[in-house]
């Protein structure tokens, strides 16, 4: 079972979505690797299944916690949910194999309502993190 904790200071837009992306390269170095690239979602936590949010193709495990009066959001133990890749494989050792592999490949993604507003038609979130292996 793979699950997240995830706590994030100092925000006041809703948390409507969040993800592991892989990155899916771009034309630069710089945007070759997960600090600046984009990618589809892999892997979904909590979020928003209501209609008219970021639909990823499967169902969040839960809603993400609202703020507290002090501008911290935690949501515990957030089950994952591994989304089909274009041929609907939702192989979660392979994939995690590769996290594990090529960490530099891939980002964790919050997505809040005003992010969400801001950026579309892409999705690129509020805020963001390269995965690290310890």
């Amino acid at each position: 079972t793979m699950t997240a904790t995830i706590l994030i200071f100092g925000g006041v837009s809703e948390i409507i979505a969040t993800d592991v992306q892989r990155c899916e390269g771009g034309d630069t170095v710089m945007t070759q690797t997960a600090e600046m690239c984009e990618g589809r979602p892999v892997i979904a936590f909590c979020g928003k299944n209501a209609p008219g949010y970021l639909d990823v193709g499967v169902e969040y495990s839960k809603e993400c916690a609202r703020y507290s009066d002090r501008g911290s959001s935690r949501t515990e133990h957030v089950p994952g949910v591994v989304i089909p890749d274009e041929t609907g494989n939702t192989n979660t050792a392979a994939l995690v194999w590769d996290i594990i592999s090529r960490p530099n490949m891939y980002f964790f993604n919050v997505h809040s309502l005003d992010s969400y507003g801001h950026w579309y038609p892409q999705h690129l979130g509020m805020c963001r993190g390269a995965m690290n292996v310890w």
